[in-house]
């Protein structure tokens, strides 16, 4: 599998993992300040703190 086949398919797996995690934990909430990840390359959270329930 070629890496551009690769990295277009992650947003639908993303998308799985979401929704499957949802389907389990109905209720999540941020119970903090979301902290980005500093690069030029990649835009994105480092981490999410989430409170269950």
């Amino acid at each position: 599998m070629r890496e551009r086949d690769r990295l277009r398919r992650s947003p639908a797996k993303m998308r799985v993992l979401y929704r499957e995690v949802l389907r389990v934990l109905p209720v999540l909430r941020t119970a903090g300040e979301p902290k980005r990840l500093v690069s030029n390359f990649i835009n994105g959270l480092k981490s999410l703190p989430v409170r269950i329930g």
